[in-house]
């Protein structure tokens, strides 16, 4: 793919030029006729029930009849009423699915009518052009020099397949004549000065890429010394403004400078996609309705990552021997954002219907909403980011762009997915707090204080542990990256990740809570009377969740420490780290604390042995709350880790002692951070 410039050469001047790198048109272009197709139907569906005036009556008594069954959705505040809730909503599109099916019959066979007409009009055109224009084809006979001189150009310019040329010896306007060909002529004319002065800066920009100083040297004199022309001849003569030429002698890569306002166009296309087809997946099919919202970000999920990945990845092909500032990053997934946002708002159903998260969610559910999908937009760029410029210097550049891209898609998926799902679902966003014990128990303050924390979850977070794809996106964050750098086995600067160390924190993270683990076991079959732990319907969730709230605390304290010690390759060996610690303590919970409590008789159940061969199916989904629950804390703590590091370095270099101009005479040591300057060690 792409490679990384020499440390002695300036930022721009590698291999790779900007006509290799990647500019993501393909990816607008498929969201411009996704979004033309999937708005086209929504319309059609909406003409269904005026075309047909009978058609709206049905639709409106089908409405009413449905609703009316049901009773008004009171906010859920436990799980029992997102159970109710979501029953009543499931039983409501059943009623409703066959007329929304005719109604996505006719939107249907509308696309087609379309998609036949559209066919016929560009078949049928250039035979009425022919005709209307009385144009014949040139014949060689008539004229064998421009024959040959056409199919020369042919040629020339690499057609597969030589054109029909036609002429129009009967056109009987001659000023109409003249003044199309005056247009030509002079819009030909711009177009041809246009092309030269690409075609210069081209030029220049190779000559500042090539191999040695001496030639880019040479053309910068050169340049230097023109003339500079006035505004009009620059914009429309042959040759592009001098200075123009120097930004591109000087820095080729200046070219790739990646734009805003295409993650803009490309947030509001993915949105208009995914707000109409939703709607189809959910109300039309016999799907349910996380089952239709998952579908819909399967396809819009790469509306999102592609185009944030390639403006990352540009942005790092300009300077790959530095790395990128955040004030670079940040504003790309902030622009991606703020543009699939605004396209919900102004899509053609939400206007229609008045259904959108800034009517029907109030003001707290869209802030949280635009909030948890920023926070996944800037995770996913700093990790390109971080994971690019790595790449570019040291590994396998052919693949390295389409792996990163393809673990990026998969990582963000399944928070992608649950949150096209949930975002504008009143009360899926919010915490839920665990089940206090039975007043008939007398437990302890202290372990309903325990149970109401430790089982505290989020139903948009438990639908995220639930998915599928959750476990290989979190492995993907640091195999791909690792993978792609140990593909190119000779490197002239060794391997750039340092995995020990992440390793190393791993496994004393999941030490530490193997220890608090069986601390946990004793202390509540010491603590709890034996009417609590023989409540067989509470207690051992409880425990479970203990449990994963000790792993969760572990990983938390695992990133922030690899934040603090690690000086680059943060978004790799965090994500190492924290699986290392998830998966470590999931082994120890269902082999080694499941035994420990099984042998003190933690449930007051006489079991006939201590160790019990642990349900794979309960093992895989604990391994999923351990990691999705950790990775969760696990950001903001190895943020704070980095910044306390950043802080106490700063303090540090701050209250350094100064060296007076006498003690560098006397040959005394002045100590930097990270240098030695001056006298002797």
């Amino acid at each position: 793919m792409t490679g990384a410039a020499p440390a002695s050469e300036p930022p721009g001047r590698a291999a790779h030029g900007p006509r290799r790198a990647p500019a993501g048109t393909t990816v607008l272009f498929g969201l411009l006729v996704s979004t033309v197709l999937v708005t086209g139907s929504i319309i059609y569906m909406f003409l269904w029930g005026i075309v047909v005036p009978t058609n709206g009556a049905r639709m409106a008594t089908a409405m009413q009849t449905c609703w009316g069954r049901e009773r008004q959705f009171m906010h859920p505040v436990t799980e029992a009423d997102l159970t109710r809730s979501a029953d009543a909503v499931q039983r409501v599109r059943q009623c409703l699915r066959p007329i929304y099916a005719e109604q996505v019959s006719w939107a249907m066979y509308c696309t087609a009518a379309l998609f036949t007409v559209a066919v016929l009009i560009y078949w049928a055109y250039p035979l009425w052009f022919v005709r209307r224009r009385r144009l014949t084809p040139i014949v060689r006979e008539d004229c064998p020099e421009l024959a040959d001189e056409l199919e020369r150009l042919s040629r020339a310019a690499g057609l597969h397949r030589a054109p029909v040329f036609l002429l129009a010896p009967y056109a009987s306007t001659f000023v109409g004549l003249g003044l199309g060909l005056l247009a030509l002529t002079g819009l030909m004319y711009l177009t041809r000065n246009a092309i030269l002065r690409v075609r210069e800066i081209q030029a220049d920009a190779r000559v500042g890429e090539g191999e040695g100083d001496r030639p880019a040297a040479a053309l910068r004199a050169v340049v230097d010394g023109l003339t500079r022309p006035g505004r009009w001849r620059a914009a429309l003569g042959t040759h592009p403004h001098p200075a123009r030429r120097m930004r591109a002698i000087d820095d080729p890569a200046t070219m790739l400078s990646p734009r805003l306002w295409e993650l803009f166009a490309a947030g509001l296309a993915t949105s208009m996609i995914a707000v109409n087809l939703r709607h189809l997946l959910t109300q039309a099919l016999p799907t349910t309705f996380l089952i239709g919202s998952v579908a819909t970000a399967m396809f819009c999920v790469l509306g999102m990552v592609l185009p944030l990945v390639t403006a990352v990845w540009r942005a790092t092909v300009r300077a790959p021997a530095h790395r990128l500032p955040v004030r670079v990053i940040l504003p790309m997934p902030v622009v991606l954002v703020g543009g699939y946002l605004l396209g919900e708002q102004l899509s053609w159903l939400s206007t229609l219907l008045g259904w959108t998260t800034l009517v029907t969610g109030g003001v707290e559910q869209p802030l949280v909403a635009a909030v948890l999908m920023l926070a996944g937009a800037v995770t996913l760029a700093v990790w390109t980011a971080s994971v690019a410029h790595t790449v570019l210097g040291h590994g396998d550049r052919r693949w390295a762009l389409p792996a990163v891209a393809a673990a990026g898609t998969v990582a963000f998926f399944p928070w992608f997915g649950v949150w096209v799902a949930t975002h504008d679902v009143p009360g899926l966003l919010g915490l839920t707090p665990g089940e206090p014990p039975p007043p008939r128990q007398s437990p302890p303050g202290w372990y309903a204080l325990l149970v109401h924390w430790a089982e505290m979850n989020s139903p948009a977070l438990l639908e995220v542990i639930e998915s599928p794809l959750t476990l290989p996106a979190l492995a993907l964050l640091w195999l791909v990256p690792i993978t792609v750098v140990a593909r190119r086995r000779r490197s002239p600067e060794g391997r750039p990740y340092r995995i020990e160390g992440a390793l190393v924190t791993g496994l004393a993270g999941a030490a530490g809570f193997a220890v608090a683990g069986v601390a946990l076991v004793y202390v509540l079959r010491a603590a709890l009377p034996v009417s609590v732990r023989q409540d067989l319907d509470h207690f051992p969730t409880a425990v479970y969740s203990g449990f994963v709230a000790l792993a969760v605390v572990a990983e938390a304290l695992v990133a922030a420490t690899v934040g603090a010690r690690a000086r680059c390759h943060r978004p790799v060996l965090i994500p190492l780290a924290v699986f290392t610690t998830g998966f470590l303590a999931t082994g120890i919970t269902q082999l080694g604390l499941n035994t420990a409590g099984r042998c003190v008789d933690l449930y007051a159940t006489r079991p006939p042995a201590c160790f019990k061969l642990p349900d794979a199916g309960f093992t895989a989904g604990m391994l999923n709350i351990m990691l999705v629950e950790g990775v969760a804390v696990a950001v903001p703590a190895a943020l704070l880790g980095a910044l306390l590091q950043a802080l106490i370095t700063r303090l540090r270099r701050s209250g350094a002692p100064r060296p007076t101009r006498q003690d560098a005479h006397e040959g005394r040591t002045e100590v930097r951070p990270g240098r030695v300057v001056g006298g002797e060690v």
